[in-house]
């Protein structure tokens, strides 16, 4: 009898991840899979460890790929699975003990053409795995009980193409992705762009989790989401679903594939950003996309309110000078470099209590940790409800009187500021003991908006 699912690994030297990956897929609670490791030609050891599990195990088998092509390598796995249903782990990535025993079940009781559950980016420090942004592929997933689903007719419904970014946190039905086919540019980066709106725009039923299934390593600086050649590689794909699978399609799936298109661009200057210079790779592939995005708002197909406030300021600015765009972003991340370096002065090597559990002391709390490696006490607030929680392993509690020795990160909204230092002098504490974040700094959504302004 086949497997019930096939899992495609394409691999080309991650020799520092792979052994976790794949022991994270078999050791998963379904044990009726077969495992395709499509390995590009790895000179780092990491056909060796494949290998050494195919031995062991006979549901493993190493396939070897003629092209350093991600959209190859899938098409190969994709031609040879001899499973009913289909699963893609990334092979820097790992994934929940029963990650494909959950998404199988609900994939046969709904008879659905694919199923997803959420994910989470993680770093992997020296003694453990620190989780930060989750990743939702359904807005609505935030308003469902854990666990609780979400049912659809995803080619109905052109917003899923919006935060539905990856293909990893599912599985598929193998004869509906064999009339899908990847693209077989060289590389890696974004290949899956064109798969997953032909994928969105043709399922007849979907079914997404509240279950986190899935790990997205962020530590890897050898993927090809840094990869300075991403601007085109996104433009590529982006022509391509225009000249394939934008004729005769809904209004409603035209302005859904021109707004991703954006999103996207924006994504990668943020990436750029964070590399400290401008890339000439990038020259080209922002020009073409300039002319993308003057068509779709010339033919009306999308208009300012099809944008949060923040995306539409920074849009309009990339459009008039993407070298202005860009200077002002890296200004913005060197800015938030100095803050933090900053805040590290001030802990001189001590643990940090962060007063506010939100968005912003959350953002700060990563960064300080992913980067720099300081160890954060507890979060402070003044929410009751909050207080007992655990967040990313950091204890939620009710701000206390002063003790010698704490040091304290304010990282909450400009307007609570005041009332907050108050409240801590009052319980003791001096003004040098208290760190107050500038959050525009931190936080992009409150710094475009004053930038456009001035």
């Amino acid at each position: 009898m086949n497997p019930k699912i096939t899992v495609i690994m394409p691999s080309l030297n991650v020799g520092k991840y792979i052994d976790k990956c794949i022991v994270s897929v078999v050791e998963q609670s379904l044990k009726d899979i077969e495992i395709l490791c499509v390995d590009a030609g790895s000179t780092d050891g990491t056909l060796e460890i494949l290998n050494s599990y195919a031995e062991k195990d006979s549901r493993v088998k190493v396939i070897h790929s003629e092209k350093r092509s991600y959209g190859y390598q899938m098409n190969l796995g994709i031609s040879m699975a001899q499973g009913e249903y289909i699963s893609i782990v990334e092979t820097d990535d790992f994934i929940e003990p029963d990650m494909l025993e959950v998404l199988y079940d609900y994939a046969k009781q709904k008879d659905a053409d694919y199923v997803k559950g959420t994910a989470v980016q993680v770093y992997e420090l020296d003694d453990h795995v620190l989780e930060t942004e989750s990743i939702i592929p359904y807005n609505g997933i935030a308003t469902l009980a854990k666990g609780e689903i979400y049912e659809t007719v995803p080619r109905e419904t052109p917003t899923l193409f919006v935060p539905d970014n990856f293909l990893w946190n599912g599985i598929y039905k193998t004869n509906f992705m064999r009339n899908i086919s990847f693209r077989e540019t060289p590389g890696a980066a974004f290949q899956d762009v064109s798969v997953l709106f032909r994928i969105i725009s043709t399922a007849k039923s979907a079914v997404y989790i509240n279950k986190k299934v899935y790990y997205y390593r962020q530590d890897n600086m050898g993927a090809s989401s840094y990869n300075k050649k991403s601007m085109g590689y996104t433009e590529d794909e982006y022509e391509y679903i225009i000249q394939n699978y934008l004729e005769g399609v809904s209004s409603g799936w035209k302005k859904i594939a021109y707004k991703k298109m954006i999103l996207l661009m924006l994504n990668r200057f943020d990436v750029m950003a964070s590399s400290g210079s401008y890339w000439d790779e990038a020259l080209e592939a922002i020009e073409k996309i300039k002319e993308k995005i003057k068509f779709a708002f010339d033919e009306k197909i999308l208009c300012g309110r099809d944008f949060e406030e923040n995306q539409y300021y920074r849009l309009r600015l990339l459009f008039v000078d993407s070298m202005q765009s860009h200077e002002i972003l890296s200004g913005f991340r060197q800015d938030r470099a100095e803050e933090i370096v900053e805040m590290m002065r001030f802990l001189d090597g001590q643990e940090a209590i962060v007063f506010g559990s939100g968005p912003i002391g959350k953002y700060v709390t990563d960064l300080l940790r992913i980067h720099y490696g300081c160890k954060i006490k507890a979060y402070w607030d003044n929410a009751e409800k909050k207080h007992g929680q655990i967040k990313d392993g950091i204890p939620i509690c009710k701000p206390e009187c002063a003790k010698e020795g704490d040091k304290i990160i304010l990282a909450v909204r400009a307007r609570h500021r005041s009332a907050i230092m108050k409240q801590l002098l009052e319980l003791g504490y001096k003004e040098s003991d208290i760190y107050v974040c500038e959050t525009e700094h931190m936080d992009g959504r409150l710094y475009w908006p004053n930038v456009f302004m001035k």
